[in-house]
């Protein structure tokens, strides 16, 4: 490795040049642009809940109640996002700020890989560039931390390679801070993001076990240092992410769901439109839609590398004799491009028409096997992975360090490689126009979020406020807005956080169905009031998981994004409009406002809703007496008795005009009347039981308390007449009981009806007994 001198003005203005490029390409320019807008929501809600708090906190308390929330992953982008929101930045520029330095360190990583194997500081520089400039790199940055974790993979190899020679040399001046180094790297890329944690880890433990073929001097170093150091680093960091995050992992992913979003060969070789500026004008790129291919478009939006591959390869016939890595970075390739297949080979693999809509790929629609399906489910953290196309990053770091490794090999006369790597950067280069436009726009939609959505909750909520939005999903726009306003949101953004959260919530937050509204919704929203269990009830008209992408939607955006981004969530389904929601939920309003307890306050973006102020200053127990005061005994469950919906707490369906059946688990609220005061009285419901027959019996199990126990009554039916069950009322206002039918059956699965969902116990009614003796 020849020696570096120092820099002259030339290589440092084209390194400042190349690195400023890159920012401004990927829209990582503070109070200017964004480099996306719904990941920076996100983001943000969990770095503005960190800088709510002490200054090492790294758990949010502003969304996902009653827990406080770990960020599933991007912790790496968050907590400094943080730090740079407490000097006083507002959000949208404190995550564009985070994203720059991080750019930085990956462009950095890059160059100073190139540089150490001998590349010329202005060559690196291009190098850096062509390797940040490509679409895996580029459209990831809108999946937020997963883009910097790739982009920072030449980093994070560039430490593993300082650890290895260092320690197989024997140099313990430079050993120790290289394997420090290395845990470091570790741990940021872990908490940076999951999948490039797995393809740092793999990628290193390659290049290890080649150095331990090649160099055998220094065989003994390679296994009693340099592995111990690699097995402690990425050992402390996985230990470090279970115990912040509370888990070893989240789900399991099928074969089938990787399948979906594994590669196809004509994905590699042929470019998407839309994309590339370049192969757009050339008009050598094809439209794909997700009607036509499994997976989603982020598989073929983002593993277009044919030039890639074709310079990586020669590149290696240009090296393989010169430099023992260049074997080594084939085989990383290799490998990556072999697991972004995913279990089966796809060759421009079409969706026959009836799984039109599906994402997940049967086997039987591939051309063959690859063979890796065994690795995927078995091997630590490939099950994870499942979107298997991610694994052509690593393959393209690969590809894209041999073409580093032959620059090195440069050429005064005629600086070959130099302009292949322009022409690389040229080929990857997207539509920059359309694309600063967009960036610039998201910056102006963030605080279009403040302006329109943000100050008005500010108003209508209290920093402390116990809040639900509903109904509920991924609700990305509520990391922020909870954070912000410093209310306590049982909603949350990201999927991984949402299950977790959901697990903790209470039972009357549980009974909510994801994303809809059902006939029983009003009078949830009461019980969830009168339970205590929130203080306000917000219901959106905007869409809290896109018009965080895109606000607050397509045709009502007041800082619209280009034509092409504009189509893509034109083309998203459900993502309303506000006025259009607002319409579509005026049934719902009206019926709370019909409920004389709630006080609704409508806005053009959102509904409150409150205990009316005389019930929010009594007592829990007066309160819910004089909610559930209204249904007499005998209460028939019809449709045409008005109040029986107030019992309703959650699991039922909509009330039939002859009974209501209930979901396999449900929980309902009995009023105790004003005659029962002083003396024991039960309640008797009526029910009947799907499918009961001799053969096939079928129970419901009945709990509840019975003063401070649990009690606990089951009836089996062997047929479909009327069974009874006779609960005793407690000594409170309300008495709830909580309903499971464990072997539980739809309709479909019974052949009596073509419902699909499992239903548990049909209640016709409920009648009052007086048990005094």
């Amino acid at each position: 490795m020849p020696p570096e001198r120092k820099l002259s003005a030339g290589p440092i203005a084209a390194v400042a040049m190349a690195l400023a490029f890159t920012l401004f390409m990927h829209g990582a320019v503070p109070f200017v642009a964004l480099p996306t807008l719904g990941q920076a929501v996100w983001t943000t809600g969990f770095a503005q809940s960190f800088a709510n708090q002490s200054l090492l906190s790294i758990h949010a308390i502003n969304f996902g109640a009653p827990a406080p929330a770990a960020i599933a992953f991007g912790l790496s982008g968050a907590f400094p996002a943080s730090l740079l929101i407490r000097l006083g930045l507002h959000p949208a520029d404190a995550y564009a700020a985070m994203m720059a330095g991080w750019l930085a360190l990956a462009f950095f990583g890059a160059w100073r890989l190139a540089r150490g194997w001998g590349v010329g500081p202005a060559t690196a520089a291009l190098g850096a560039l062509a390797w940040l400039s490509p679409p895996m790199i580029g459209v990831h940055m809108g999946f937020s931390m997963l883009g910097l974790g790739m982009a920072l993979l030449p980093f994070y190899f560039w430490v593993a390679l300082c650890m290895l020679q260092a320690t197989s040399a024997g140099r313990l001046g430079s050993a120790w801070p290289a394997s420090l180094g290395f845990v470091l790297a570790a741990v940021v890329a872990v908490f940076m993001d999951g999948y490039t944690f797995v393809l740092f880890a793999v990628g290193t433990g390659l290049l290890w076990a080649h150095a331990c073929v090649v160099d055998r001097v220094n065989l003994k170093r390679l296994l009693l240092v340099a592995l111990p150091v690699m097995a402690a680093g990425a050992g402390a960091a996985y230990a470090l992410y279970v115990a912040y995050i509370g888990r070893t992992r989240f789900a399991d992913n099928s074969l089938d769901t990787i399948r979906g979003w594994g590669v196809d060969l004509t994905f590699l070789s042929i470019p998407p439109a839309g994309v590339h500026w370049l192969f757009d004008a050339l008009g050598l790129s094809v439209v794909r839609s997700e009607r036509a291919y499994f997976g989603d478009s982020s598989v073929w939006d983002t593993t277009f590398c044919l030039p890639l591959v074709l310079v990586g390869l020669w590149a290696f016939r240009r090296t393989r004799r010169r430099f023992a890595l260049a074997p080594a970075l084939l085989v990383i390739a290799l490998f990556g491009f072999y697991m972004s297949l995913g279990p089966s080979l796809k060759i421009d693999s079409i969706k026959p028409a009836q799984l039109a809509t599906e994402t997940a790929m049967p086997a039987q629609y591939a051309v063959a096997p690859t063979g890796n399906a065994w690795l995927f489910e078995h091997v630590p953290g490939f099950g994870e992975m499942r979107a298997s196309y991610r694994w052509a990053a690593l393959g393209m770091f690969g590809l894209w360090a041999l073409a580093m490794l032959w620059a090195s090999q440069r050429n005064r006369r005629w600086p070959v490689p130099t302009l292949v790597l322009m022409a690389l950067i040229l080929m990857n280069l997207p539509h920059l126009r359309s694309g600063w436009r967009d960036h610039v726009a998201m910056r102006s939609m963030f605080f279009d979020i403040d302006a329109q959505l943000l100050t008005p909750l500010r108003g209508a909520m209290a920093p402390g406020e116990r809040v639900a939005f509903l109904p509920y999903s991924n609700d990305f726009l509520v990391n922020y807005l909870a954070a912000r306003t410093g209310v306590q949101a049982y909603n949350i953004g990201g999927d991984k956080n949402l299950m977790v959260a959901r697990q903790q919530w209470p039972l009357g937050m549980q009974g909510f169905l994801f994303d809809r509204v059902d006939d029983n919704m009003p009078t949830a929203i009461a019980s969830l009031l009168l339970d205590g269990e929130a203080d306000v009830v917000v219901v959106p008209y905007f869409d809290a998981l896109w018009a965080a992408h895109y606000f607050p939607c397509v045709r009502e955006a007041t800082h619209p994004m280009s034509g092409h981004t504009r189509e893509i969530f034109r083309k998203i389904d459900g993502f309303g409009c506000p006025s259009d929601t607002r319409q579509q939920t005026a049934p719902l309003r009206a019926r709370l406002r019909g409920i004389p307890e709630l006080a609704l306050v409508d806005g053009p973006l959102y509904s409150t809703v409150r205990l009316v102020p005389a019930m929010a200053e009594g007592s829990a127990d007066r309160l819910k007496a004089q909610y559930f005061s209204k249904p007499a005994y005998p209460i028939a469950m019809s449709s045409r008795n008005p109040d029986a919906a107030r019992l309703l707490k959650y699991g039922w369906l909509a009330l039939e005009p002859t009974h209501v059946w209930s979901s396999p688990s449900a929980v309902i609220d009995l009023p105790r009347p004003a005659r029962c005061e002083g003396k024991p009285c039960s309640v008797e419901l009526r029910f009947t039981l799907l499918g009961a027959t001799e053969k096939r019996p079928v129970t419901a199990n009945f709990s509840f308390a019975d003063g401070h126990a649990t009690r606990r009554l089951s009836v089996t039916a062997t047929d479909g007449s009327a069974k009874v069950a006779s609960i005793p009322l407690g000594s409170g206002a309300v008495s709830r009981v909580t309903i499971a039918v464990p072997d539980a059956k739809s309709p479909a699965e019974l052949g009596v009806a073509a419902g699909k969902e499992p239903l548990g116990i049909a209640l016709t009614d409920l009648t009052l007994v007086d048990t005094a003796h």
